[in-house]
């Protein structure tokens, strides 16, 4: 937080693009433009209102729209709470929460963003991505206190719910 000032933001995408390096941004609305041309923004609902903000009410599906658009962005993730997870790639998609009993919060924005950006860059679609981000942020808010879902609690949460 606060290292992204002015205009070194954008400075490293211009970097990174057209490198092939990955980008997501977890902006917020004061200083979402600095980041134009990730490859993921990835605010949460409230953040991402506030971003596209022209004082209607307007469904998630235009939010997610505009915010990809305007931000030039490959993916729009956009994290609804206990709702779980919209995406936006030219086309909406929803995903419901993974989340089985919340304890704490605390962390599972950083946790949904680290994993989201582990699968994308392993090769998984937007799709896949969000819902593996979905199932880790799902574990960790489950957990009392800032922490973690270790690769094995991963797998097996995924198979639990694919048994059904």
């Amino acid at each position: 937080k606060r290292m992204f000032r002015g205009d070194f933001a954008q400075k490293v995408v211009s970097f990174a693009k057209p490198k092939g390096i990955f980008t997501l941004a977890d902006a917020k609305p004061n200083n979402a433009l600095n980041f134009r041309g990730v490859e993921v923004i990835r605010p949460n609902e409230k953040e991402a209102r506030e971003m596209v903000a022209d004082g209607n009410v307007i469904a998630i599906e235009e939010v997610a729209r505009r915010l990809k658009e305007g931000m030039e962005a490959k993916y729009c993730v956009i994290t609804l709470g206990k709702n779980g997870v919209a995406t936006y790639d030219g086309g909406f998609h929803a995903i419901g929460t993974k989340a089985r009993k919340v304890s704490d919060v605390s962390g599972a924005g950083d946790t949904f963003a680290a994993a989201l950006t582990l699968s994308l860059i392993n090769g998984a679609d937007i799709i896949e991505a969000a819902n593996i981000a979905n199932y880790a942020s799902g574990i960790v808010v489950e957990k009392p206190g800032t922490a973690t879902a270790s690769n094995e609690e991963l797998v097996r949460r995924i198979s639990e719910e694919e048994k059904g």
